[in-house]
């Protein structure tokens, strides 16, 4: 997988005010906000306020809490 980063707007954004699709980055590694929700089915975990994420260098599923703010980078991700 290639990530193309985009940066150029260098806007913070909470987790939950992410768009599903979008990236961020965490000064680390880059993320994108999924649809899936943990094993209940939820789009969140309302108890521990978190949203599933993946982590786009390994492909795992991140629980991160809503209120956590991150860099929204523009990129396109490949998939090859």
């Amino acid at each position: 997988m290639q990530i193309d980063d985009k940066r150029k707007c260098m806007s913070r954004k909470t987790v939950n005010e992410i768009s599903f699709g979008e990236v961020f980055f965490n000064g680390k590694d880059y993320f994108m906000v999924t649809d899936q929700g943990d094993s209940e089915g939820y789009h969140f975990n309302e108890e521990d306020n978190t949203i599933l994420c993946v982590n786009l260098s390994d492909g795992a599923l991140v629980p991160i809490c809503e209120d956590d703010q991150y860099e929204v980078v523009k990129a396109k991700v490949v998939i090859e």
